[in-house]
């Protein structure tokens, strides 16, 4: 009983963070009974894992594997594939935590190839997984996707501890790349969730990536606060190590760029000691390039360079690209500068800064190519030097200002040519800000008809800008399906540096026709205050500012984007459904296939999945019906194709979205009788009934009941 018990309440138990409890009851269970169960051994791995002892996890987890593989039938039963899931997902697991980061991920991308797509809560876990080993090793871009696939998968309003743990994440991850307004938009939602959670480890974790966020938007003070407050929860009751370690890591990061030295070094070896104790890799490297920085800072550039060697590189990712191993060859590269070694500077900052810059780090990045400046100044070459300095533009270092100035400050060579050359007008401007110096004159022109967007061309020509060409028009290209996304002229739009611009643009986009100042107030911001007219100036503004003047139109009284330039995702995939339906209706299954195919390529995700306003609502839940329905008619399609394998995809993506649909539950049902796999129809039908209960309280329809009779009676 205590057993059954145990297995029933585990992953709640863990989910709600009551480790201590669920140890003690796994230590009153015999040695005998818990290697009887492969299930109980999963568990035993599982608590090993949190504890940092790998060694003791990863044979539990192979004996688990082997008990399966004898007590299945020849293909296995659909519980034992998903018991054995779990498994693979608890292994790849340990790999994460010992650093062995591509094999994590090839694991977690064999499970996602071989789980159903209906099998939400295993897919999200092992899309969770992919993205931190993403991260970790560098690649923050595909980090983010990754991300956003188990959010969608768990529930983007969903109040539960994953949820917390993925927009405190995702915060993080947008932070570190630079869009600060999709960060501050996961942060809210994070504090929402923990506040409703009561939960102080996911408490802990996001004050930590909400210290990160204001640390890499220049606001030392703020972070600090956040840091030590993580600290002080860490070190109470919840004896929280994996947070103390790391917000340690950052405080110590502080108080170096604040020139507090002695306290850095403190913080630093105990978030290295920490790190060794919970047996983090990722953590005592990142710790220990920060330890070797402040030595030297403190002008011990030989202890920094012993202190560096600690690092282990097949810990940071075995193929060298991970953040923190490029974090340490960012720190090397600096040591080498600091020790006059010109040339090998040179090479090792420029390896880091190409890394940095395929990662996608950018305050790292600007970081980097100052010291690579600085290298060059140092070996005469001024010009060379100061070309590579051009390419810091002040679109380049918004936002990175404060980290700018600490690096002019420790490069009084660097620093003393951004006072005098005319190519450092972008660096004067970060030294001086009152300073009427600019880079490029502003000219605030909303709407440009013909004749006044020459005159503003002139205007720009005559201050020294570069005029408009009709030779190549800006051109934009809209994702709203999944993760907004704006690209201009094919690069991603990062700094809107108002969340509410981004939602102002995509609420102008799906109008479609102009709209009044107090239809867009009334849509975005229905809980007046007195500043809204100013928030409501800035929001136009900075949009203005961040798409061009072409887009923007200002008419009557009214506001309206010019699509003639703009590819908008939602626009081809409305237009790629209708071309099928029109197919459809003269049973053109060929080019309906192929229509149908190309909408659904399209889809990544809920209509502007991040926005929470009313205005996009409908619009959400029409785009998804109209989803459901392309998959639906593809599934139609390859039934009658029979191409089973193929129909029972579309059903199951079906499923992955909403699994309550029961003509996507019948229709696998169907395909599996097909295939002659009257077991998995079975169990299909088990889901079916087991979802709409839990999730309905209702039973399955005529229709699915019709077929099971038929099943159980052959």
């Amino acid at each position: 009983l205590a057993a059954e018990t145990t297995i029933e309440v585990y992953q709640n138990m863990i989910t709600q963070g009551r480790i201590e409890i669920l140890t003690r009851w796994m230590n009153s269970l015999s040695t005998s009974t818990i290697h009887q169960h492969p299930r109980l051994l999963l568990i035993r791995a599982r608590l090993y894992t949190l504890c940092g002892e790998f060694i003791q996890a990863l044979p539990l987890l192979e004996q688990a594997s082997t008990m399966l593989l004898e007590q299945a039938p020849e293909h296995g039963t659909g519980e034992d594939n998903l018991l054995q899931a779990e498994v693979d997902l608890a292994r790849s697991r340990v790999l994460f935590r010992m650093g062995k980061y591509n094999q994590a991920q090839t694991l977690c991308v064999q499970l996602l190839e071989q789980l159903p797509l209906d099998e939400a809560t295993l897919r999200a876990e092992a899309h969770n997984l992919l993205g931190i080993t993403s991260n970790v090793s560098g690649q923050f871009t595909a980090g983010i996707a990754q991300f956003q696939k188990a959010l969608q998968l768990w529930g983007r309003n969903a109040v539960n501890r994953e949820t917390a743990e993925l927009h405190s994440i995702l915060a993080s991850s947008y932070g570190i790349v630079g869009n600060f307004s999709l960060a501050e938009h996961h942060l809210s939602r994070s504090i929402a969730c923990w506040n409703c959670l009561h939960d102080e480890w996911g408490k802990v974790y996001n004050l930590i990536r909400m210290g990160m966020i204001r640390y890499r938007q220049g606001l030392l003070s703020r972070a600090e606060a956040l840091f030590n407050e993580a600290l002080t929860i860490s070190r109470g009751p919840i004896h929280f190590l994996r947070g103390e370690a790391y917000a340690l890591n950052s405080l110590g990061e502080i108080y170096q760029e604040q020139e507090l030295y002695e306290k850095s070094l403190k913080y630093l070896e105990d978030s290295i000691s920490l790190g060794h104790q919970i047996k983090d890799s990722f953590c005592m490297n990142t710790a220990i390039s920060d330890l070797a920085m402040t030595y030297l800072l403190m002008g011990d550039s030989d202890t920094a360079a012993l202190i560096l060697s600690e690092t282990n590189p097949q810990d940071a990712i075995e193929d060298g690209t991970g953040y923190d191993k490029v974090l340490c060859k960012l720190t090397l590269g600096t040591i080498l500068l600091y020790q006059r070694s010109y040339e090998e500077a040179y090479t090792t900052l420029t390896e880091a800064a190409t890394a940095l810059n395929s990662i996608g780090l950018k305050r790292e990045l600007v970081q980097g190519q100052l010291r690579i400046t600085s290298c060059l100044i140092a070996q005469g070459k001024i010009d060379e030097g100061m070309r590579l300095l051009a390419q810091l533009t002040s679109a380049t270092i918004d936002c990175y200002e404060q980290a700018v100035l600490l690096e002019l400050k420790r490069l009084p060579d660097l620093y003393s040519l951004a006072l005098e050359r005319p190519e450092c007008l972008t660096l004067r401007a970060v030294l001086n800000p009152d300073s009427k110096e600019q880079t490029q004159p502003e000219i605030e022109i909303v709407s440009s008809p013909p004749s006044s967007r020459a005159r503003a061309s002139s205007a720009k020509s005559k201050a020294g800008a570069i005029p408009e060409t009709a030779a190549d028009p800006p051109q934009l290209k809209v994702l709203a399906l999944g993760e907004p996304t704006v690209y201009l002229n094919g690069t991603p739009i990062t700094r809107w540096r108002m969340a509410r611009a981004m939602e102002l643009c995509f609420f102008l986009l799906e109008s479609n026709h102009p709209m009044r100042k107090e239809q867009i107030i009334s849509s975005l911001w229905p809980e007046f205050d007195e500043s809204i007219d100013q928030t409501f100036r800035s929001t136009i503004f900075y949009l203005r500012k961040t798409l061009g003047e072409t887009f923007l139109q200002y008419h009557a009284g009214a506001y309206k984007l010019i699509t003639d330039v703009i590819w908008y995702d939602v626009s081809a995939f409305c237009q790629h459904y209708n071309q099928a339906k029109k197919a459809l209706r003269t049973k053109d299954d060929r080019v309906a296939r192929t229509e149908l195919l190309q909408m659904v390529d399209l889809y990544h995700g809920d209509y502007v999945q991040s926005f929470y306003s009313n205005w996009c609502t409908f619009r959400r839940d029409e785009l998804k019906q109209l989803y459901l329905e392309g998959r639906r008619q593809l599934a139609h399609i390859y039934w009658r194709l029979e191409q089973f394998d193929e129909s029972i995809i579309h059903w199951q993506h079906m499923l992955s979205l909403d699994n309550c649909l029961e003509d996507a539950h019948y229709g696998l049902m169907r395909c599996f009788l097909k295939q002659g796999k009257r077991g998995l129809a079975l169990r299909q039908h088990q889901r079916c009934t087991t979802i709409l209960r839990d999730e309905l309280g209702v039973s399955p329809g005529p229709t699915i009941q019709n077929l099971y009779q038929r099943l159980t009676e052959t």
